[in-house]
């Protein structure tokens, strides 16, 4: 999965600090901790989306997008899900994850 991360992503070796008229005051060189990999990388939400849900998939995770939980019930085999879209399934683990808090 790095791999298909870093191809989404940008690498950048260092940090550079500008002042707001464009004047830099600062570079800040980051040593890269992997040989071959960039020091820091930075990648957009939708893009690390896609990467860790396809990811995911092909692992054999489902995932859910546009529903909503109505109630999860757990026991010691599981969780039952009821999601607003009216169905209901059963997991091993159900991860919940909004994109925003």
């Amino acid at each position: 999965m790095l791999d298909t991360f870093l191809d989404a992503a940008r690498g950048f070796d260092a940090v550079e600090i500008f002042l707001p008229d464009g004047a830099k005051v600062a570079r800040v060189p980051t040593p890269a901790l992997v040989e071959g990999k960039p020091a820091n990388v930075g990648i957009g939400r939708r893009a690390l989306q896609k990467v860790l849900g396809d990811s995911a998939v092909a692992l054999g995770a489902d995932i859910r997008l546009g529903v909503t939980v109505e109630a999860l019930s757990q026991d010691d085999a599981g969780v039952s899900v009821k999601f607003s879209n009216r169905t209901e399934e059963r997991y091993d683990i159900v991860v919940g994850a909004d994109g925003v808090y």
